[in-house]
């Protein structure tokens, strides 16, 4: 059985250098990850590649009529502002005229 030794870690005073170390161990944790989820997608991929193709044409078709929507709703706010607009020039020119 081993002795209880008590030491003082070398960068105990220095929170900062303990700090980039750390923030390094994460980053290359967080950078492993990323690997292995791209090696995962590749796989899935080259196994399944009409599934992956419909999965990016179906998310392409969402995102097209999520935009068309957003410009017809545009649209139609600009629309509703110029006939709201040419209402008021009309009573405006009523009152003019009268």
């Amino acid at each position: 059985m081993k002795p209880i030794t008590f030491y003082e870690n070398k960068y105990e005073d220095n929170h900062l250098m303990l700090f980039g170390i750390y923030v390094g161990k994460a980053g290359k944790n967080l950078c492993l990850s990323v690997v292995d989820a791209l090696h995962f997608l590749k796989r899935l991929i080259r196994r399944y590649p009409f599934v992956a193709l419909f999965v990016s044409v179906f998310t392409a078709v969402i995102c097209s009529y999520v935009e068309i929507g957003k410009a017809r709703a545009e649209r139609d706010k600009l629309s509703h502002e110029l006939y709201v607009m040419k209402q008021k020039t009309e009573q405006l020119e009523n009152i003019k005229n009268r």
